[in-house]
């Protein structure tokens, strides 16, 4: 959620800015990582967080208990830099794409004049700018921009994402907007591998994102749909494998080795593969799964055993 859109919501409902004054005060440690957002995982589950050791913990549980954790590695925080992300994946698997990147800001270094003069000339272009070290406020320059939107990527320096879900893995990033080549058309179509230790367990598939939101779950290389509602409406039933399938497989199970869980995001465009981010815990673990005791507990299991394996 752009900055703007996320303070101007919350002047509008004083106990969602009481909560969030609190969270920014509060440190990263995790029992009171947890007291913030298990409630939240209960409003949107029905249940408190199980132990991701229960026999009936889904993933969703596991995510939750991963997010408020510390201990992360200094891979897996580079990981989440969108700066850093793409060289990561490109040095991981070097047959992966990335979109060039046109333009860094470093925004704790550069003055706001100076970082609206250089950006204000690139309307028009084809180009895509966005926080390095969030997510949500995402600019395509070829849109002409309207100034405010501009503004607000500047502004985007005083949010840290890690104050709006407690992932702990988010707390120490720089902030920085990073321009890239917006790619050609593709077919508005994400692919997001859940993998283990380079395993790719399965691939959630998200189709018109930004109108008619369609999601499906699918096997991973088969290609066999899920019998499972995670939060949207599956695609048409005439939905069919894409021809690069196999190779997004191998491409994430590739760019995964070295995790114990990352959810890798590719899209296609031109006939080649390119790299989205690696996310390490999917939607903050609150998106809903209506068949969870079947479908995310299958996942779960899936996972643990792919990480007791070495590729």
């Amino acid at each position: 959620m752009p900055v703007l859109s996320k303070l101007t919501g919350l002047a509008q409902n004083p106990r969602r800015y009481a909560w969030l004054a609190l969270n920014m005060a509060a440190p990263n440690w995790m029992p009171i990582n947890y007291l913030f957002m298990a409630p939240i995982f209960k409003g949107s589950h029905g249940h408190w967080p199980r132990h991701p050791s229960r026999p009936d913990a889904s993933f969703n549980d596991y995510f939750f208990h991963r997010m408020i954790r510390n201990g992360w590695t200094d891979l897996e925080k580079r990981c989440v830099d969108k700066e850093f992300a793409k060289q990561i994946a490109k040095d991981l698997c070097p047959r992966v794409k990335t979109p060039k990147t046109i333009k860094l800001f470093d925004l704790k270094k550069v003055p706001k004049g100076d970082f609206m003069a250089e950006m204000l000339p690139l309307r028009g272009r084809r180009l895509v700018a966005k926080p390095t070290h969030g997510s949500g406020h995402v600019v395509f320059m070829k849109d002409d921009p309207a100034v405010d939107k501009i503004e607000g990527l500047y502004k985007s320096k005083s949010w840290r994402h890690f104050w709006a879900d407690r992932q702990s893995v988010h707390i120490d990033l720089n902030p920085k907007v990073i321009v890239e080549e917006e790619l050609p058309e593709g077919e508005n179509t994400d692919y997001k591998f859940f993998c283990a230790r380079g395993h790719a367990i399965c691939c959630q598939i998200d189709v018109d994102r930004f109108s008619d939101h369609r999601r499906a779950m699918v096997t991973v290389p088969d290609f066999q749909p899920h019998d499972v509602l995670y939060s949207y409406p599956p695609p048409a039933a005439n939905y069919k494998k894409p021809a690069q399938f196999e190779i997004m497989a191998e491409i994430a199970s590739q760019l995964s080795k070295q995790f114990e869980f990352v959810r890798i995001d590719l899209y296609t465009a031109s006939n080649s593969v390119y790299f989205g981010e690696f996310t390490f815990n999917p939607n903050a673990a609150m998106e809903v799964i209506r068949n969870e005791q079947d479908f995310g507990v299958l996942i779960l299991k899936r996972i643990r055993a792919a990480q007791s394996l070495r590729v």
